[in-house]
């Protein structure tokens, strides 16, 4: 289920990407900035209506696992670090 997210989030990333355009007269803008974020469950965050107010502001690339808490019981390949569980990334912007 958590691989179905992240890969439809992906997917929604490189579909909203390839819709931005550069002309002679715009600069580019990065896509990277203002975006929101919350570890843990979210439900109905897929919604445009969710209110996501109450979640951290982040500006990608971000790693949430790398927050920790570090602890021996994870696996060492990954730096002991807890990659599991959930975590959602929203943003929301105009597009002409």
């Amino acid at each position: 289920m958590i691989r179905i997210r992240i890969k439809f989030i992906l997917l929604i990333c490189l579909f909203m990407a390839s819709c931005m355009t550069v002309t002679e007269n715009t600069e580019p803008v990065s896509f990277n900035e203002g975006w929101k974020f919350h570890k843990g469950e979210a439900k109905n965050a897929q919604y445009l209506s969710f209110d996501d107010s109450s979640w951290r502001d982040q500006n990608l690339p971000h790693d949430w696992a790398i927050e920790g808490p570090f602890d021996i019981q994870y696996n060492a390949r990954c730096g002991g670090l807890p990659f599991h569980g959930e975590g959602w990334y929203r943003k929301s912007f105009n597009v002409s």
